[in-house]
């Protein structure tokens, strides 16, 4: 069974394993399984990427958004406690 010109069946076999072979591997961000990158997709397995789990990029853009409603939060506090200093409504400490 081989191809004109091609060669025959087991090079084209090999070929294609030596192929598969050399393609990057990545562990997924989620569960730590090693797969092609190829099957990636933003650093999640595909089985992960079936359960919905999020990619890097959506990880990373959560982080982000829950780091400036922090400092968001500590800011609204120091400037109400300013106010409230400033209008003397503060009790007294020790």
């Amino acid at each position: 069974m081989e191809k004109a010109g091609d060669g025959n069946v087991v090079d084209l076999l090999m070929e294609n394993l030596t192929a598969i072979d050399d393609e990057r591997k990545e562990n997924c961000i989620h569960c730590g399984n090693e797969w092609y990158a190829i099957h990636h997709k933003d650093g999640v397995c595909h089985s992960c990427q079936q359960k919905g789990l999020p990619g890097r990029t959506a990880l990373e853009r959560r982080e982000n958004i829950q780091a400036k409603v922090a400092w968001a939060v500590g800011i609204g506090a120091l400037l109400f406690l300013l106010g409230m200093s400033l209008a003397g409504k503060l009790p007294a400490i020790g």
